[in-house]
């Protein structure tokens, strides 16, 4: 081979040295680039699942396990000020982990100085509570607990309502305050309606 064909032949060897090492330099900055780009990606997916882990942990895990010694004298603190508050309740008469619940919550009123009524309204049912004598609930299809206040009492409950949803809130325990009453058919004006449903 002659020094001219030789020569020739380098060019395209160089050549395709540099076209080499502009390939391997995108790569290198494809996969940079890549690995950048995906990591915010990941972070959100990561995120989701992490979210959704919890809310499925809070969904499955029973609300009687909130209701800690701790929390329960939480809310009795919360709830004392408004003493000789009325309330009734309502809830479905099927579902456990409504009555395992109830069953541990009810006992707090009575030691915050709130009166239990019977449920006035077409759709009751009786049942005995834990002071083991038979009382009057009503039927309610909400979800968490939601407290309803007659239009007319509205302003004259709404402080001690309030203070019930926030106790509840601050242990860890999904409830509020309705604006209009959608859930219960309870005709007692002067009680606080407390609704408890399903966890969500």
């Amino acid at each position: 081979m002659d020094a001219e064909t030789a020569t020739y032949w380098l060019g395209w060897v160089k050549f395709g040295q540099l076209v080499a090492f502009f390939l391997v330099a995108i790569g290198v900055a494809a996969e940079f680039a890549g690995e950048w780009a995906s990591r915010p990606l990941e972070k959100i997916i990561d995120d989701a699942r992490e979210l959704e882990m919890e809310h499925l942990k809070r969904v499955t895990t029973p609300r009687v396990n909130l209701l800690t010694p701790e929390a329960l004298t939480s809310i009795i603190e919360k709830i004392k000020p408004f003493h000789g508050t009325k309330f009734d309740i309502g809830h479905a008469q099927t579902g456990h982990e409504q009555w395992d619940f109830l069953w541990q919550l009810e006992p707090i009123f009575p030691k915050a100085g709130w009166e239990f009524v019977n449920w006035v309204g077409p759709q009751t049912f009786n049942k005995s509570n834990w002071t083991m004598q038979p009382h009057v609930y009503g039927i309610a299809k909400v979800a968490n607990v939601v407290i309803e206040l007659d239009p007319e009492k509205r302003a004259e409950l709404l402080p001690a309502a309030t203070a019930l949803a926030e106790a509840l809130n601050d242990v860890g325990l999904t409830a509020r305050v309705a604006n209009h009453p959608i859930g219960g058919t309870s005709t007692t004006s002067d009680a606080i309606h407390i609704l408890v449903g399903i966890k969500e």
